[in-house]
């Protein structure tokens, strides 16, 4: 065999070896964001259980984040992967390989990254509406008792979770 073949069979195998990779990281992609409702799922989940302070909510949006973080960071390098695959793809013509470059011409993965990025902002805000809901009530409650004289009033939600979390 001559170089050329050599070099060939050498991009070949590259290819290959960054198309798989690439499957896998689409994968790792949505393990993140399965780990990420379900973690949504418990926190939410508890804090509407009766007699469990709803601002164990709040535990959820920073572990949210430290996960969006890991999915950017998995995007960012499935990014820079389409672009060498692409450069690949233009290096070995006689394959006529082009699922990279449909792929492109047709937008890419920009709706997979807003579909995903607002599974993490929705979820975020999930959990902090739940605890607003729960204050509003404790405001109401603290102006209904004012309001009818009582002189001494304690909040039906208990703050200590989120003191905690700023320690």
């Amino acid at each position: 065999m001559d170089t050329e073949s050599f070099k060939l069979i050498g991009l070949q195998m590259e290819y290959s070896f960054l198309r798989e990779q690439f499957l896998k990281r689409v994968e790792m992609r949505h393990q993140v964001i399965k780990l990420n409702l379900t973690l949504a799922a418990a926190f939410l989940g508890v804090a509407l259980t009766k007699g469990v302070p709803p601002s164990i909510a709040l535990v959820f949006p920073p572990i949210a984040t430290l996960l969006l973080k890991e999915w950017v960071y998995i995007d960012t390098r499935q990014t820079q992967t389409i672009n060498y695959l692409l450069c690949l793809e233009n290096k070995i013509p006689e394959l006529e390989l082009g699922w990279e470059k449909l792929k492109v011409a047709k937008g890419g993965f920009i709706d997979v990254v807003k579909s995903h990025g607002g599974v993490f902002l929705y979820t975020q805000i999930m959990a902090f509406m739940l605890v607003t809901k729960q204050l509003l009530r404790s405001w109401s409650a603290m102006q209904a008792a004012s309001a009818s004289g009582f002189k001494e009033w304690h909040a039906p939600i208990d703050l200590s979770i989120v003191s905690w979390m700023w320690e």
